[in-house]
Formats: structure tokens, C-alpha cells, sequence
């Protein structure tokens, strides 16, 4: 009886450090979200039969697999995807399964090898197709990864094709949600590098509204906005790059004025979270000069080229304030990389 009263408190205890690890995983607080992950992991293996929850533990090694990924330390990611691959064949579990196979051509894909990618993504679409519905979340996701590999690859149109797949599911579930944003973030270049400005700028008006719109909802950082219009905007760094997207995509479709205004948006959000010198914002300060150049505007070019130079020249002499959301290593948190 005592024995089985310590089983329930332990596994009442790795509960709790996954649904903690969980937490930290979607703060993206990765190093502490590893150490709960970790602690669980050395707790299921003090338990007599160390393969009573497979689930759990395949759940916390993909968790594991993906704040590897997110930080580039590929052998890691590749050991612990393989350490879910394990377990999701003890279970026999088809989707699960597919969903490493899904992560092992995540890794292929962002150190090069692109085909290697396609390969396993079709793999994991055709065994998830034969297990789930087709409006299936999941179903959805590896579209998206089929549309980034070939848009890695460069072909464009198969890239399009593809996202426009994820994104019909992502809508039907989801409704305007940041994994939609992403979806039309995603389109929207697939639509530039085609050539397509004006349905490029569309796609990421979109999702800009929807990531608006959500980080309101959710109560993160708003204030008011310097530019002449008095207008509220959001302050999160994404937001920032969506600005800054739309404007070069209006400078690209020769819409200079549209992009003046989109790139200094941009310019006050980073300066809000960075201060003001930063080099995303000397980089966006040339841009917005290129743009006063194509309106023959020459002598407010030179002004804000000096700008950017003189964030250069400040950040020459402090390079650290130049590494503002660098990830580090994570390569020593995890006892499991022996």
C-alpha cells in the first residue's frame, strides 16, 4: 500500500513539472522549460516500471526536440526526436510517429537538406492523412513544412499551392488566429518572390490585423504611437517586422510613400523595446532614405543616412548593445547529451 501511495505522489510530481515545463515552453523561457522537462524525465525513470507512461514521456521528449530546433543545436534535436520516435513506436501510435518524422525533416530542412525534408514530410502527410481526419490541425502543419521546403528549394508556386492548403485548414479551425498569421505571413512571401506585390502586401496586411488584434486580446504591451495620427499599435518586436515587411513591399511596388510610413512605424516599435540604437533600426533608417531617394527627396535621404551611420558608428564602440534576443547555447542544460 505504501509502495503504491509513493507511485501516485511521484507521478502527481512529474505531472506538475511538465504542465511547469509546459508554461515556460510557451513563455519560450527554454533553459527552465528544459530543467522541468528534465526532472520529469529522471522522475519517470525512478519508477519501477519505467515505461508505465510512454505517452508523457514521448510528449516531453518532442517538447524537448522543438527548444533544440528553435536554438539550432541540431544533433541534440536529432537525439531527442529519435528518443520520441522510440516511444511512439512502443505505442504504435501512427500520428505520433508521423509528428517525429515531421521534426527529423524540421532539422533536414534548416541545415540544407531540402529534399531530405520533402521526403520525410511526405512520409509523415501520407501516414497522418490514412490516421486523421482531413481537417486535421495536424494535417495542416505538415503542409505548411511542404510548403516551406519547397519554398526553400525556391519553387514558389508549389510553395503557394501548399500554404494555401495549411491555411484553409488553419481558418476552418481556427479562425483569425497567429498560426493563421503565420500562414499568411508565409504566402505573402511566396507572392513577392513571384513577383506578385500587390497581392503580397494583402496577404501581410492580413497578418499584421490578426497579430494585432490578438496580442490587444491578450493584454500585451500597448501604447501610443509617435507618428502624427496619435493612433494606438502594438509594441511586440513581430509586429515590427510585419511593419517593416509591408513597407519593403511597398517600396518594391514603387508605393514609397505607403513605405515611408509602414518602415518608420517600425522604427518607433524597435526603438520602444531597443532604445535607439539598435542595427535593425540603422538598417531600416537606409531603407526609409532609399525610399525619400526614389521620391528625388535627396537632402532628407542624406539626413537619415547620417542617422543610420551614426547608430553604426555607437554600436562599433558597444557591441553589446547589438545583441539584444540573441539565444544562447543550450547545449550544456540538458544531462541527457552525454
Amino acid at each position: 500500500m505504501a509502495t503504491r501511495y509513493s507511485e501516485l505522489k511521484i507521478f502527481q510530481k512529474i505531472q506538475l513539472l511538465y504542465e511547469e515545463g509546459e508554461k515556460k515552453y510557451i513563455a519560450q523561457d527554454d533553459l527552465n522549460a528544459i530543467s522541468n522537462y528534465e526532472q520529469a524525465l529522471d522522475q519517470i525513470q525512478s519508477l519501477p516500471k519505467k515505461d508505465s507512461d510512454l505517452e508523457l514521456q514521448y510528449k516531453i521528449n518532442l517538447r524537448i526536440t522543438d527548444i533544440y530546433i528553435r536554438h539550432g543545436e541540431w544533433s541534440l534535436a536529432t537525439k531527442f526526436s529519435q528518443n520520441a520516435l522510440y516511444m511512439a513506436n512502443r505505442m504504435k501510435n501512427q500520428v505520433y510517429i508521423a509528428d517525429c518524422i515531421d521534426r527529423q525533416g524540421d532539422i533536414k530542412r534548416m541545415t540544407g537538406d531540402e529534399s531530405g525534408a520533402l521526403s520525410d514530410f511526405r512520409i509523415s502527410l501520407d501516414m497522418k492523412l490514412k490516421s486523421l481526419d482531413g481537417d486535421n490541425l495536424s494535417i495542416g502543419d505538415t503542409y505548411h513544412k511542404i510548403g516551406r521546403a519547397y519554398f526553400s528549394q525556391k519553387e514558389y508556386n508549389k510553395a503557394l499551392l501548399k500554404y494555401q492548403k495549411a491555411l484553409d485548414i488553419r481558418i476552418r479551425k481556427l479562425g483569425d488566429d497567429v498560426i493563421v498569421a503565420q500562414s499568411y505571413h508565409n504566402i505573402g512571401l511566396a507572392y513577392s518572390n513571384l513577383g506578385m506585390l500587390d497581392d503580397a502586401i494583402n496577404m501581410n496586411k492580413k497578418s499584421l490585423e490578426i497579430n494585432l488584434a490578438k496580442l490587444d486580446n491578450d493584454h500585451y504591451h500597448v501604447t501610443t504611437s509617435y507618428d502624427f495620427m496619435g493612433n494606438l499599435y502594438n509594441n511586440d518586436v513581430s509586429v515590427a517586422s510585419s511593419y517593416r515587411n509591408i513597407g519593403l513591399l511597398h517600396r518594391s511596388a514603387k508605393q514609397n510613400n505607403q513605405a515611408i510610413r509602414m518602415l518608420e512605424k517600425a522604427i518607433e516599435i524597435l526603438t520602444f523595446n531597443y532604445g535607439a540604437n539598435h542595427r535593425n533600426i540603422s538598417n531600416i533608417y537606409n531603407e526609409v532614405a532609399t525610399c525619400y531617394s526614389h521620391l528625388h527627396q535627396i537632402d532628407v535621404a542624406a539626413n537619415i543616412r547620417r542617422k543610420a551611420n551614426s547608430i553604426r558608428k555607437i554600436l562599433s564602440h558597444s557591441p553589446q548593445k547589438n545583441s539584444h534576443r540573441v539565444f544562447q547555447p543550450l547545449s550544456h542544460v540538458s544531462r541527457q547529451s552525454e
